[in-house]
């Protein structure tokens, strides 16, 4: 495994942000952009091998960890033992994917390769297994084109135009079983552009995948309701920084509202508050979009952050259920278990 073959992989799943932070944290050279990092990282003069098992480690854990659409499962402490026993004598059988693991296959292999989950590894620790399945994917991605992409005169009609591009991801989806407690999620590659139906779609197969692989009867039932937390964190006036915000009051208006500088929060955000104050009764969120600043280091931070999105009509009935949560722009596992801690902790106890 070189160094470049790793640079390259990463390019393709992590957010240049996060990228930055991961390659700043391994002591590895960044430049502007992902084309000259690649570039850097792949110079014969520098001997990168002292820096290939923590790049390989950062790797394996955004697998694990990055760019997530996360559904929660709570389940009897019985079920989840039968399901770590089963775990425990998995076998990871060869495949396409697996000769390169954690690596990415290149794009004249990934036309070919299987686009149902498959199994690449079983990665144990003490907190708990992931039992990671990889598979190709279509993933829509949105580019703005500019005059000249078009023929004359189409684009004076518009203010900005786009272009929708089907491209086909290497998708590393997650089972996580951990030591001890009685939670598991499952968690799917969610790159920006996928769409919300893909994801689904991804859930269902990789739960599918997973019991056929244990040889056993699925028990998970039906996913935690997140729904919940939405209005929790909202609440929790000095929890991370609220980003993005969408609710219904009772002048029967709905309104969406997002921070354009990610470093204040919309609930001291002075339209906001004004807003709210004019109401007779609270607002009722139904999508919400939070990040925490993470110090990892002297004047550095992480950010990871917690999206949660409902719609005014799923929230207008008496019991309205939310089954995904969506996490992103995570270093590795301590950025998405500070995630999920804060979710446990604002979830309602019963």
């Amino acid at each position: 495994m070189e160094m470049s073959e790793i640079a390259w992989t990463m390019s393709k799943r992590m957010p240049w942000p996060v990228a930055q932070r991961v390659l700043g944290e391994a002591e590895l050279p960044r430049r502007q952009g992902w084309e000259k990092t690649i570039a850097a990282l792949s110079d014969e003069n520098v001997d990168f091998s002292e820096k290939l098992d923590v790049a390989a480690s950062s790797l394996i854990e955004h697998h694990m960890c990055g760019e997530k659409l996360v559904r929660v499962y709570k389940i009897a402490s019985s079920k989840v033992d039968a399901i770590r026993a089963k775990v425990k004598r998995l076998d990871v059988p060869d495949s396409v994917f697996g000769d390169v693991y954690p690596l990415y296959l290149n794009e004249a292999a990934l036309a070919d390769a299987p686009n149902k989950p498959t199994l690449v590894a079983v990665e144990r620790s003490e907190l708990g297994t992931a039992v990671v399945m990889a598979s190709a994917r279509i993933v829509t991605t949105r580019e703005p084109l500019h005059a000249n992409d078009l023929r004359d005169g189409l684009y004076d009609e518009y203010e900005e135009v786009y272009g929708l591009k089907h491209v086909r991801h290497q998708a590393m989806d997650v089972v996580w079983i951990p030591s001890s407690g009685n939670v598991i999620d499952i968690r799917i590659d969610y790159p920006q552009g996928m769409h919300r139906d893909v994801g689904e779609a991804a859930q269902a197969a990789v739960r599918s995948a997973f019991f056929k692989l244990i040889d056993a009867e699925d028990n998970l039932g039906v996913p935690v309701n997140l729904f919940p937390l939405i209005n929790a964190i909202y609440r929790a006036a000095k929890e991370g920084t609220v980003v993005e915000l969408a609710f219904g009051t009772t002048t029967a208006s709905t309104k969406h509202e997002k921070m354009r500088r990610k470093a204040h929060c919309l609930r001291e955000e002075t339209y906001h508050k004004g807003g709210k104050a004019a109401l007779s009764t609270p607002i009722e969120p139904y999508r919400l979009s939070v990040h925490w600043r993470r110090k990892i280091g002297k004047d550095k931070f992480s950010i990871p952050e917690l999206s949660l999105h409902s719609s005014g009509r799923a929230s207008a009935v008496s019991q309205p259920e939310l089954i995904d949560a969506v996490i992103r722009n995570c270093m590795g596992r301590d950025d998405f278990d500070y995630v999920k801690s804060r979710m446990e902790h604002f979830l309602p106890k019963n």
